[in-house]
């Protein structure tokens, strides 16, 4: 995910995409 790894330069909403993608693979499996 080259597209998900380039929102790092911002702090809080990197947080929130990981968050949010941790949350969907984690239901998934």
């Amino acid at each position: 995910m080259p597209g998900f790894l380039s929102t790092v330069d911002s702090g809080d909403a990197h947080r929130e995409a990981c968050l949010r993608a941790l949350a969907l693979y984690g239901h998934r499996s």
